[in-house]
Order: structure tokens, then C-alpha cells, then sequence
């Protein structure tokens, strides 16, 4: 029994690095008018400086692919997510292996991103659940900020950190 609280504790300290690491979740919605992931990934690859709403398409992109790569622990999927050798591609290394499948859903949704330089953005995240396959449930976690170093064509993070001030969005 020890063993047990030991390893959901364990899981409950990699999920609780994951969300310092990145945060994680699915998109919103689209909206009719917004633009779609796929038409701001291409823009973006021939852009100097993405405008707010292309990379908040990016980061949704890659923020759901994540969260999807977790569910299935997936590790192929997960990896492509990041650059070779990156600092962001070992700590989800580690996740995956701390997570062993245990997370059945998980809902995290990207409120904003805010472009600090080129490949330099502050993502604004959301936790709203995170249930592991044991039926717990975690969540919803308070908003946060995490700046995204990125590498692009295609966009993969490179590391990620805590913002600065860490403040909601205005």
C-alpha cells in the first residue's frame, strides 16, 4: 500500500513539473473567423515576427498534439513536438516514463500568447482537468505563464520556463 501512495505521489510531482515544464491541454474551440492551425503554421514558417493570433494557432497546435501524445503515451508523437536534443524533449522524456499511461484526460486551454521576440513567446495556459486512469481528478489548476523558446519549420519547443512576473494575461 505504501508502494501505491509512493507512485501517485511520484505521478502527482512529474504532473505538477509538466505544468512548470509547459502546462498542457487541448485548444478552445475555433471560432469561425479565427485563422486555422494549418494556414498560421505555413504563414508563420515565412514570417519574421508571427503576429499574436498565428501563434496562438501554433501553440494550440502544438499544445493539443501534446496532450493527446500523453493520453496515448506516446513517446514517437511526443518527441516530434520538440527539438532533438532539447532541454524541452528530455523533461518530457522523463514525464512520459514518471506517467507510465496513468493519465486518461487531460484538459489544459491555451488563453493567449503574447510574442516577446521571434521564436521567444509567453503562453498563457489553463489546467482544467487532469484524470489518470485511476478515476482521480486533478484540476482545474490556476492560470500560468510559460515562455516558449522555439525553433520553426517546422515549430518545435526548444525549453520552456516560468514568465518572469507569472501574472494572468491583461
Amino acid at each position: 500500500m505504501r508502494q501505491w501512495y509512493a507512485g501517485i505521489a511520484g505521478l502527482f510531482v512529474g504532473i505538477v513539473l509538466a505544468q512548470v515544464l509547459w502546462g498542457s491541454s487541448p485548444p478552445p474551440p475555433p471560432t469561425p473567423s479565427s485563422t486555422s492551425a494549418n494556414e498560421s503554421l505555413s504563414v508563420l514558417e515565412n514570417s519574421a515576427v508571427p503576429n499574436a493570433r498565428e501563434a496562438t494557432a501554433v501553440v494550440q497546435d502544438l499544445q493539443s498534439r501534446r496532450d493527446q501524445a500523453l493520453m496515448a503515451d506516446d513517446a514517437a508523437a511526443l518527441a516530434e513536438l520538440t527539438s532533438d536534443g532539447s532541454p524541452a524533449r528530455a523533461a518530457d522524456t522523463a514525464l512520459l516514463r514518471e506517467m507510465r499511461g496513468s493519465v486518461a484526460v487531460l484538459n489544459t486551454e491555451v488563453l493567449g500568447v503574447n510574442v516577446v521576440a521571434p521564436h521567444t513567446w509567453e503562453v498563457y495556459t489553463v489546467q482544467q482537468e487532469l484524470r489518470l486512469s485511476t478515476g482521480e481528478v486533478i484540476g482545474p489548476l490556476a492560470q500560468r505563464c510559460t515562455r516558449w523558446e522555439l525553433a520553426p519549420a517546422p515549430w518545435r519547443i526548444e525549453s520552456t520556463a516560468e514568465c518572469m512576473n507569472n501574472l494572468s494575461q491583461q
